[in-house]
This record gives structure tokens, sequence and C-alpha cells, in this order.
């Protein structure tokens, strides 16, 4: 299992060098929010999740020498009016209207914690999605603001389709770690994808 930021930059360099270890190995992979994903990860619909870093569990543990880091920040497409500004204040993209991931997922609850931390609600939602191609697409092709890790549009930043919007105030450094289930033995295939 795997959050969107993560299965579309790291995952694929390491499902290739396990492939090429394991030629006949099948891999499933899940893509969702944490909270869907730390609880098919305790169900035991797969063994292993990329995520956020967050506090363990009694069931769910972190494995603490598996991090790195990203950041995050506001994004908006090329063309956006707000990216010929020098200068962008909170206040500036707070009414512009956004498209983001819906109320109760863990990058909700940050965006919201930076906007409280400015004094500020959350920004005008209006459409709310947990489909990565949609709120790319909507930011891309329909003037949206989000706010997203930079491997997850990285490819379209290179493509010249979403930048980084200059809010400092917004941008956000995490820790991503990977997950498995604190009972029992993890799979030979999955200590290899760590390793």
């Amino acid at each position: 299992g795997a959050i969107a930021s993560i299965s579309s930059s790291v995952l694929p360099d390491l499902l290739s060098s396990v492939l090429a270890r394991w030629p006949g190995l099948h891999v499933q992979v899940v893509e969702d929010v944490w909270n869907n994903l730390a609880q098919i990860l305790i169900k035991g619909d797969v063994d292993l999740v990329l995520s956020v870093e967050v506090p363990d569990t009694e069931e769910i543990v972190s494995i603490k020498d598996c991090q790195w880091k990203d950041s995050s920040g506001v994004v908006a497409a090329a063309a956006h009016p707000l990216r010929q500004r020098s200068k962008i204040s909170v206040a500036d993209i707070h009414q512009e209207p956004w498209a983001f991931l819906p109320k109760g997922t863990e990058p909700y609850g940050h965006l919201q914690r930076l906007f409280a931390a400015q004094g500020m609600g959350m920004p005008n939602i209006v459409v709310e999605t947990r489909s990565v191609s949609v709120l790319k697409s909507l930011v891309t092709n329909a003037g949206f603001l989000s706010w997203m890790p930079e491997p997850m549009y990285r490819p379209e930043r290179k493509a010249d389709d979403i930048h980084a919007l200059a809010v400092p105030q917004l941008t956000s450094t995490r820790t991503l770690t990977a997950f498995r289930r604190r009972a029992g033995v993890l799979p030979g295939p999955c200590v290899k994808l760590l390793e």
C-alpha cells in the first residue's frame, strides 16, 4: 500500500529493483490515503504500507531505518494569474477556488493546521476528491489551487503544467516511512523491497 505521492515517484524504482531480483514475483499495489491504508494493513490485505510518518499504534509500527523526506506546498497551473505575482500572501490564496482531499484525511488535517497557524480557517475548497488524477486535472485545466507534495506533481512540473506558488507559510516538509503490522513476520519480498 502507498500514498499517491509515493506510488507515483518512489514506488516504481523500488518495484523495478525487486522484480529484477525476483522476475516471477507478482506485486499488488493499493494506492489510497493513510486512513484507508492503515485499515487494510491491520486486516492483512497488504503487508507493507509506505506513507507519511505517524505515531505507532498497538497494531501498526513504522520501520525506523526506512525514512525519507519530501516537501508539500500550494500549487497552481503554469498560467494561473497568481504565478505572475512576486509576493503571494496566505490571504491572496484563501478565497481562490481549491480542489483537495476530503475532510478526515491526514493531508486535510495537515493543511488545516497550517492555515490555523496563520489565524485562518480552511481555504475555499469547492471540489473534494480522493483522486490524484482529478486533483491534478482541476489544477492544470480549470484554474483550481491545491496543496501537494512535490513528487506527486513532478511530471507535470517538468511538463510546465503545474508549479508551486511561493507561499512559505503553507510549505511543509514531511517524513515518509514504511509501516508493518506489529505482530507477525514480514514476508521476504517486503524485506527485499525495504533493502
